[in-house]
């Protein structure tokens, strides 16, 4: 009666074009409108192609023919186009990254006695790569030792880890302000040991992360034995990561933790501030072996599409892996596996149709004229009812 598998498969917000990301073709168009737009296609083709079987006239039939081949005209040529510009960027100085991918399990990672073990294998296996790395890529929560937010130099804190010279650090952390305030976090170390301000989780996780209605009903917060009670992020924030030659310009790139790469809006206002590559540090060990991993990424490579950013996702268990502004991966290590992935990213300074102009916000335009719509035809189609005559 309860498959818990089956649970963990629709854990996630599928929409009908996602499943399209086998064929880059037809997903190129989400840089226009979003990934609903590639749904709204589909679901017109299907309309007119019903339309075109039931129609009778011959100029009904070439009205829903005509328009079928138009919107397959467009929704293909447009992604052979784009598929074909953006599979042959290049740049003079790419961002040279190592993900780190230590398949640390849900029970030592909450086992207090092996945090220190647990970042260490993160050090060991970091300090195997080349000498040309630009950036090494912890995922989220990695660093637990709850470090203050307002640290700026890494002399501040002994346990943060520190590669010198040889390459910066982006870590997922804890971190804290007060005894009130606490974060999941994402925190840079630059190679001259200096610490950005932090990013902060935006959007907590219920009953993980905080406890929904607590505010109202703090008793409920006592009901939770395993409930942490993080602050929430405001804002995005756009760190600059130091490039291996002095004369090419640092880096933009922004953060995004745990599931905040399923909102379209986080990474659209991420790369409006700035952000010129993407990274999403999570930990999806939480749904053990089976396809979560595997969903998880097929559905984030949409932020990729959308913004026409490398989009890279560094995770404690799988899957991490790098994907290009096709919507493609270019490179990954195999989940609930132990390994490490060098390699280069681009920074892309584009700005979408989607992150200029429309966003999210245009589908619940669409929702709210159809449903004025329907309910206009339901009201003039209502039947008059007449009084009885005398």
């Amino acid at each position: 009666l309860f498959d818990r598998h089956q649970v963990r498969k629709r854990f996630f917000p599928w929409e009908l074009g996602h499943p399209l990301l086998g064929f880059p073709i037809l997903t190129q168009v989400a840089d226009l409108a979003g990934s609903p737009l590639i749904s709204f296609f589909l679901l017109t083709c299907c309309s007119l192609i019903i339309s075109l079987s039931f129609s009778k006239s011959a100029k009904s039939k070439l009205y829903f023919a005509s328009s079928l081949a138009i919107l397959l005209i467009f929704w293909c040529g447009y992604g052979a186009y784009k598929t074909n510009q953006l599979s042959t960027i290049s740049a003079a100085a790419p961002l040279k990254i190592a993900l780190i991918q230590a398949n640390v399990s849900v029970v030592q990672q909450g086992n207090i006695a092996t945090i220190a073990q647990n970042k260490q294998r993160y050090v060991e296996l970091s300090q195997q790569l080349s000498p040309l790395v630009d950036l090494i890529v912890w995922p989220e929560a990695v660093i637990q030792d709850w470090i203050q937010a307002g640290a700026r130099r890494i002399e501040e804190d002994p346990r943060l880890p520190f590669f010198g010279p040889k390459a910066s650090l982006l870590s997922g952390a804890l971190t804290f302000e007060s005894q009130k305030r606490f974060f999941n976090s994402a925190v840079l170390i630059t190679k001259d040991g200096k610490i950005a301000p932090p990013y902060h989780k935006r959007i907590l996780m219920p009953f993980g992360e905080y406890m929904p209605f607590s505010t109202i009903f703090p008793w409920l917060n006592e009901i939770n034995a395993n409930l942490a009670l993080f602050t929430a992020g405001d804002s995005p924030v756009i760190f600059e990561i130091p490039s291996s030659t002095p004369e090419q310009a640092p880096t933009k790139i922004s953060t995004l933790i745990c599931y905040e790469d399923l909102i379209p809006r986080l990474a659209r206002s991420a790369t409006q501030l700035g952000a010129e590559v993407l990274f999403n540090l999570t930990n999806d060990a939480w749904f053990g072996i089976g396809p979560a991993a595997i969903h998880h990424s097929l559905m984030a490579s949409f932020r990729a599409i959308e913004n026409r950013r490398f989009l890279v996702r560094s995770t404690n268990t799988g899957l991490s892996e790098v994907i290009n502004p096709i919507g493609s991966s270019v490179g990954y290590i195999d989940p609930n596996s132990e390994g490490i992935l060098e390699t280069q990213v681009i920074a892309l300074r584009e700005i979408t149709l989607f992150t200029k102009v429309f966003g999210p916000w245009l589908w619940w335009l669409v929702g709210a004229i159809s449903t004025l719509i329907a309910l206009a035809r339901i009201i003039n189609e209502r039947p008059i009812r007449r009084g009885k005559a005398n």
